[in-house]
């Protein structure tokens, strides 16, 4: 049985070529071409399978509720994300409607830092409140706007990539001044710090079962001005909503306050 194109054009051109030649001839070409045809035809077939393993890692079929439900959940992602900076905005957990009764917050180490949806959203909304609070009482200040990057990863789940661009007004965070600029600022003739910069880089996914349910929500990366930061002082952000809830405005924006502490720590201030 012949089954590619390789070893038809094998005979082809071997009898075109072999044209008065006695029938042997044309036959002992015809055998020499399909064999060269056919380690032609493995090389091409690997070729084929390289590219079909290239090619299996695509997100699973989904009905069509639970594609349009990952659809939505995208779109949510991209409209919330950039209310995290706006100290007026209502408190959040993003994509609240999707996620599962069972949800999971996990952490750097994978560690679950919340499990169920009551547990996760109040995890969620104080992390996010924490920041707003700094936000609302000036010790930090949005310099840049909030652009998300969404993206729907191979596996099926949803990758989130945040960058927060900030500004650390409050003194008691700020870098210390140097004699002579606290001598100046006693005369009157000084300025006080102009900030220092905090660039918040937070990568989480989000994994989708087939019904369109988010089941998990799990921190994968997290930067502090470009640095990778340690898995403690994120859980520690998040954790520190469950202790901080009912406290003061103060003591809420303590456990962001920390994470700048540590970015302060970078530069050696």
């Amino acid at each position: 049985k012949i089954i590619d194109a390789v070893w038809i054009q094998s005979i082809i051109s071997a009898v075109e070529n072999s044209r008065g030649g006695a029938g042997g001839e044309i036959l002992g070409d015809v055998l020499k071409r399909i064999s060269r045809g056919r380690a032609g035809s493995r090389s091409a077939g690997q070729v084929d399978l390289a590219l079909k393993k290239s090619t299996q890692q695509v997100p699973p079929e989904l009905d069509v509720a639970a594609a349009a439900a990952i659809y939505n959940i995208m779109r949510i992602l991209h409209a919330e994300l950039p209310s995290l900076v706006d100290a007026t905005a209502p408190a959040l957990t993003p994509a609240k409607q999707f996620l599962s009764e069972e949800v999971e917050l996990r952490g750097l180490l994978d560690e679950t830092l919340a499990r169920g949806i009551k547990a996760y959203s109040q995890a969620i909304t104080t992390s996010i409140g924490s920041l707003r609070t700094a936000l609302r009482t000036g010790s930090v200040r949005s310099v840049k706007n909030v652009v998300p990057t969404v993206e729907l990863l191979s596996n099926g789940s949803i990758q989130v990539d945040v960058k927060l661009g900030l500004r650390i007004e409050a003194p008691s965070l700020l870098p210390t001044l140097s004699p002579r600029q606290r001598e100046d600022n006693k005369k009157g003739q000084g300025q006080s710090p102009l900030g220092f910069p905090l660039e918040l880089e937070l990568i989480s996914v989000y994994k989708i079962d087939r019904r369109g349910k988010i089941i998990e929500h799990r921190i994968v990366e997290n930067k502090i001005n470009g640095q990778k930061s340690p898995a403690d002082v994120v859980s520690s952000w998040i954790r520190g909503g469950d202790r901080l809830q009912a406290s003061s405005p103060e003591k809420t924006v303590q456990s962001f306050v920390d994470a700048v502490k540590w970015a302060r720590s970078l530069s050696g201030n």
